[in-house]
Parts: structure tokens; sequence; C-alpha cells
């Protein structure tokens, strides 16, 4: 029995697709590792650990030159007018949205929840305008970084990159709305402020989610018309680094590529309605990987409100949603193992298999849950906990019936005070929650062994989030 995740933001209802670019008279210069350019070139860092730097110039010295690896514009981009307004603001609700939010039952993501897993403990970067404080979100996000002021300040004076990560792990409290993985941690890094950013504060996010945040995923709802070196740089290394990116393919409706979307192993996502038609607005180009809904979503916004937004934006956080609830099911999970599962996962619309309009198709939660479920002898949730304690959600998917022992055991700084040990059988396919009343440590553990003479473990061990 069942129990039963240079640039500019594709702004959705807030601003167009179109875009102006502004020369800021300065460049992004990369310079050979190991070589240390001297004072006198009054370069500001952007990495460090790259050797990546901006300069107010394009021009070095002879004997500087040959220790660089390129040397590019760093263009700031800003927008043109606002779309017109397709939803309204809704008021904080009194009591849950989650039946109301059409986006979430397209995708099936009841399909996660049956299995106790809801992106839990997973690092999700969202590089956006910030995120606000909000009722919905607070237990969710972690502490980010402002690149202009160069502090954790992130409040979001635009709005998108709060709706961005409600989308993604908005929680469930009894308020609001529910996100696509409602345990998932955002660390929101502030690269936008007035609808405006340059490419060093976008690689500086980058590399920060990966380097320092050690976030698992990144979440890119923004795009830039040309090839970039230095962008390009940024997202190969997380890539390298087992770092899922996931990102928007763009909202001007026609063919032309957009970046990130565009580099090899990133997740590009267009955008569909209720009707699972092409949004008008969504690219349609071999970026597209996947789609996702993206018309009229509802998601938190600034002030402690809800507001329905519409973009390729918000189709992009869906998605990453369910790269939190694959790795919070297994943690092993690598950037070109989510890749092949998302597309062996998807409902194909319009034309029979690949095409540019929707890619491999619509994501699907219950289909990428069979496929992670497939190889595996036993799945074990993650830890979960309720108001009488906490719980692991167990189903034998094998073909032979599973007999083994259960261990809970509470720690307080690594000393454990109290435990809970039972035997459990499960015929094939079966599954059952098991309880441990009482959370009396810091840190709750779970493990499932084969028997107590070998240890032998018939999964990782789990621990509360």
């Amino acid at each position: 029995m069942k129990k039963a995740l240079v640039i500019f933001l594709f702004l959705a209802v807030i601003f167009s697709f179109g875009a102006v670019y502004a020369d800021t008279g300065s460049f992004i210069v990369k310079f050979s590792d190991g070589f240390v350019p001297p004072e006198s070139l009054c370069l500001e860092v952007i990495n460090g650990q790259h050797n990546l730097y901006l300069s107010k110039s394009d021009t070095f010295p002879a004997e500087i030159e040959k220790y660089i690896e390129y040397c590019e514009k760093n263009e700031e981009i800003s927008f043109d007018e606002p779309l017109e307004k397709e939803a309204k603001l809704f008021a904080a609700p009194e009591d849950p949205k989650y039946a109301n939010q059409w986006q979430l039952q397209m995708i099936n993501i009841q399909a996660a929840f049956d299995y106790e897993t809801y992106g839990n403990g997973i690092k999700v970067a969202v590089i956006d305008s910030g995120c606000s404080e909000h009722d919905d979100l607070k237990a969710n996000v972690l502490t980010g970084k402002n690149y202009f002021t160069n502090d954790t300040d992130v409040t979001d004076e635009h709005g998108h990159g709060t709706h961005v990560s409600g989308i993604i792990a908005a929680q469930i409290n009894g308020i609001g709305i529910c996100g696509a993985a409602p345990k998932a941690k955002i660390i929101p890094l502030k690269c936008f402020q007035n609808g405006t950013t340059t490419t060093d504060k976008i690689v500086s996010g980058i590399y920060d989610a990966v380097d320092t945040f050690g976030c698992d995923i990144i979440n890119m709802s923004f795009g830039l018309p040309n090839d970039n070196t230095a962008m390009y740089g940024a997202i190969k290394h997380a890539i390298d680094k087992g770092v899922i990116v996931v990102a928007a393919v763009g909202n001007s409706g026609g063919s032309a590529t957009y970046y990130p979307a565009g580099y090899d192993g990133v997740i590009g996502v267009a955008s569909v309605g209720q009707t699972k038609v092409r949004s008008n607005f969504s690219q349609h180009n071999s970026s597209v990987l996947v789609c996702a809904p993206g018309e009229t979503v509802m998601s938190t916004s600034n002030e402690n409100g809800y507001v329905a937004m519409q973009g390729t934006s918000q189709a992009t956080p869906h998605v990453t949603a369910l790269a939190a609830i694959a790795l919070s099911m297994d943690k092993s999970i690598t950037p070109a193992r989510f890749k092949e599962l998302i597309i062996n996962s998807c409902e194909d619309l319009g034309t029979a298999g690949y095409d540019t309009s929707y890619g491999y198709g619509l994501v699907k939660a219950e289909k990428l849950i069979d496929n992670i479920l497939k190889d595996k002898t036993v799945y074990v949730s993650p830890v979960n906990s309720s108001d009488a304690g906490a719980y692991v959600y167990i189903e034998n998917t094998s073909e032979e019936a599973l007999n083994a022992l259960s261990l809970f055991a509470d720690f307080q700084d690594e000393v454990l005070t109290s435990k809970s040990i039972r035997s459990i059988t499960l015929e094939s396919g079966e599954g059952c929650v098991i309880n441990m009343e009482g959370i009396s440590g810091n840190e709750t553990r779970y493990f499932l062994w084969k028997d107590f003479v070998t240890l032998q473990p018939l999964f990782e061990k789990r621990t509360l989030e």
C-alpha cells in the first residue's frame, strides 16, 4: 500500500522580454591559473579562485596580455515596457490554496508527496532579484548574498525572486500556497536590482552557489542572447561539481536561443498553459529540453501576499523543484542522470518525440519517481516530523518479500538519547509508515538493516533535515 521538485530576467507579467543593452565601460578578464595580476592594473576581483577580474580597460601591457585567456564586455541590461497584467494580486488567504494550484495538479506533485518526499534539505540557489520575508517561506530561506551591497540583505524590491522561490519551496504550513518542493532550502542570490544586472554579478553568483553555499541545484529564470565565455565557464564549473542547473528558455516567443538555457548540460524549460499548449511567449528552439506550467502561476509576492504571474521564469522553478524531489530521494543523482530521468519522465506533447516547442514534453512527478525507483530494492523516504514525532515511509520496490530491521536513533551532541527498533516484513509493492514518538535530541537518524549480525544497510542513512 502506498501512502496513498549583458543579462535579463524573463519577468512574466512585470516586464516584456525585450531588453536594452548598455555598455558599462568595464570588461571581464580571465587570467591564466597561477598568474597574479599586479595591483597597478586596479582590477576588481570577481572570483579569485578562478582568476576572474573586472577591468575598466580592455588594453593591457604586452607582458600581461600573454596571461589573458579572454577579455569580454561586462554588459548591463535593463527592460522595456511591461506586459499587460493578466492576474490580480491575491490577499494572504486564511486556508491553503493547494487545491487551486492547477500547475501542481498538472505535473501531479502529489505523487511525490505520497512518497513523503518534499525536497527535504536540498539547497537551491535562486539567482534572481532576491527574496523578501514571507510567512510561507521563512522556514525554507537560508542566508544568501546581495551582489550590489556585498552583504546578506536580499530584500526583493521587484518581487520576481520571491515569486520563483515560492513556486519551489513555499511551506506546507496551513496558510497560502504550497511549493512543489516544500522542504527544500532556498539560497537567494540577489544579482538583479530594479530589473538590471551585469554579467560579472551573475558569474559571481554561480561560482558562490557552488563553492561558497554548497548548493545542489541552481535556478536561473533569466537569459542572455549571446554566448558568454565567463558565464559558460561558471556553468560548466557548476555541472562538473555535480550541481543541477535549470534555466528558462525565454519569453520573446521566437526561435532565438538564450543562455544559459542554450548551454550543454543545462535543463532548458519552456512554458505551457492549462490546455498543455505551448505558451505564445515561450521560445521554440533546440535549447528546449522539457516544458512545465508557466501561465498565471500563483506564488508568493512582496508584502507577504500572493500573485499570479506568467513566463518561462515561472515554468523553470517547477523543474527545479522536481530536481530537489529527485535528490531528496537519491542524493547520488548527477546532472547527467537527472537529465536522463527527466527526459524519460515526460508526457509527450506536440509532434511525436522531441520537438523544439515542447522538448521531450511536460514534466511529470509520478513518472520521475517511477524511474528513480526502478533499480532500487527498497525505498526509504527522508525523515519527516510531525506533532507525533519523526517518521519515514518505506516501500518494498523489489519482486520478493522484504524482511528487515528498522532503527530510529535520537542524538544530542552525538550522544544517543533514545532509540526505536522494530522488525519489518513487506511484500513486493507494499509500503508502510514507521514512526518514532517524540524527538528528544537535536538530530534524528534512521537506518534500515538486513539484520543485527552483519548490519548490512539496505540504503544510505537518513537524517532529519
